[in-house]
């Protein structure tokens, strides 16, 4: 019965996805929780051993904090794609990723990785992506 004992017949799961929809994407999903110009926050959940593609943007920053989970990141701390650094984030760590600098976010353990993520700049729109293969 609803509103009895455990709730599983509950509607707070459709306030929320009404709320912050889920974008689907190979890898996972996120979620835009707040979004102004110039300024967007997403929550991104990464699937257990699923990866992001390499990727740089033109016209936004991102700032990363890992909310539950391990992150592994390769990034470059300059435009140039000669020099990366591989690096583990754990629970509560964050990075700065400046614009035109390439960066790739994984998920290499067995449980999903939240992120939240602070796009900032002139544009946070998703076009703004250049891949590498």
């Amino acid at each position: 019965m609803i509103g009895e004992g455990s709730k599983a017949n509950s509607s707070s799961w459709i306030l929320e996805e009404w709320k912050a929809p889920k974008t689907q994407r190979p890898w996972g999903y996120y979620r835009v929780l707040h979004q102004v110009e110039g300024c967007k926050v997403k929550e991104l959940t990464v699937d257990p051993r699923c990866s992001l593609s390499m990727q740089r943007h033109g016209e936004r920053a991102e700032h990363w904090m890992v909310s539950e989970g391990v992150a592994t990141v390769e990034y470059a701390r300059s435009p140039s794609w000669k020099t990366t650094i591989t690096k583990t984030l754990n629970k509560h760590d964050t990075l700065d990723i400046d614009k035109h600098c390439w960066h790739q976010l994984r998920n290499e353990t067995d449980v999903p990785l939240k992120i939240i993520e602070i796009q900032y700049g002139t544009s946070c729109k998703e076009e703004d992506i250049e891949r590498r293969d």
